[in-house]
């Protein structure tokens, strides 16, 4: 069970494995500086990996923000796109593992 105390990002999110893999909403913002904000607070609880599920278009992008953001912070922060289709699931059970795979990876 999640602990529900560990500190989170904001209140869109929730710890799934406590310090280990945090879900929630999407990132980046319209506004560049509040992308960077909403950033810098994932950085704050320990976020270093972000799996974004959105399609290319979908939602404006983060990944240079994020970037960024983790040279200015001086960490090492990674970014990985597996897009879903919007309120659909993964196209096959090939995509689902392969998102789960790199989800496993990133959590050991």
């Amino acid at each position: 069970m999640p602990d529900a105390t560990a500190t989170r990002p904001n209140a869109n999110t929730y710890w799934v494995a406590p310090h280990k893999l945090l879900a929630g909403e999407y990132p980046g913002d319209k506004d560049p500086g509040k992308a960077r904000e909403k950033i810098n607070r994932f950085f704050e609880v320990g976020v270093r990996h972000f799996v974004d599920l959105t399609e290319i278009g979908e939602l404006i992008p983060y990944e240079v923000i994020l970037s960024e953001g983790s040279r200015a912070a001086n960490i090492t922060a990674t970014y990985q796109r597996f897009p879903i289709r919007d309120i659909s699931v993964p196209s096959d059970a090939e995509h689902l593992a392969e998102i789960l795979f790199a989800i496993d990876r990133w959590i050991r």
